[in-house]
Formats: C-alpha cells, structure tokens, sequence
C-alpha cells in the first residue's frame, strides 16, 4: 500500500519494501513522518496523507483507498 503527495491512496509493487524496518504500532498508538500519519486499532490500520486526507486501511480482511 502506499499514499502519494496527491490522489488516493493504491496498490504498489516495491520489491523490497517488506523489509524495511518500520515502527510497530500498538492499538491505539500512531506514527506521523512528514505530512503522513498512521494510526493502528484492533480493526486495522489507517494511513493518510495530511495534507490531502487521501490514504489507505489495511487489516487482515480487507484493504480499501480512499
């Protein structure tokens, strides 16, 4: 998943990505870096773009852009 500097959140192809070491949020917690923020909760995790309110949620049933 990923959120541009504009448009909706989508779908990418990142090789290595998975393997980056990024944060792990507990429920309740969230992680800003620049103009994105992430928020994690027992239903998923939310990701948005600041600026633009565009983003994603992901969890382990279903993953939605907007």
């Amino acid at each position: 998943m990923m959120i541009g500097a504009t448009g909706d959140g989508g779908f990418t192809c990142a090789s290595d990505a998975a393997f980056v070491s990024s944060p792990v949020l507990r429920y309740g917690h969230g992680y800003r870096e620049g103009r994105f923020t992430c928020i994690s909760r027992p239903s998923g995790v939310t990701c948005t773009n600041d600026r633009t309110k565009h983003g994603f949620f992901i969890s382990r049933e279903t993953t939605h852009v907007f």
